[in-house]
């Protein structure tokens, strides 16, 4: 698939969904035969809208994994207390 075709898609599958949602964001990578990444982008709805959804998205994903790894030290740290 060329970019131009993979470009064509996700803009497609973003009209698609905007049918039926508000606001719609696709972000879209691939590593390339070079070796690099490849962004594909899509967005359907108020600019404001989809802004506010990636900052939330976000922050629950850095929010998630910062617990993760809360979790993983505090496990690694209570095992390395029993085996003392």
């Amino acid at each position: 698939m060329t970019a131009e075709e993979e470009q064509r898609l996700v803009v497609l599958v973003a009209a698609r969904l905007g049918e039926h949602f508000d606001h719609v964001i696709i972000l879209c990578s691939r590593i390339d035969d070079s070796g690099a990444t490849q962004l594909r982008t899509a967005t359907r709805g108020n600019y404001y809208a989809q802004t506010g959804m990636v900052q939330t998205f976000l922050t629950r994903r850095h929010e998630e994994d910062r617990l993760e790894m809360k979790q993983l030290f505090e496990r690694r740290d209570g095992s390395d207390a029993e085996e003392s």
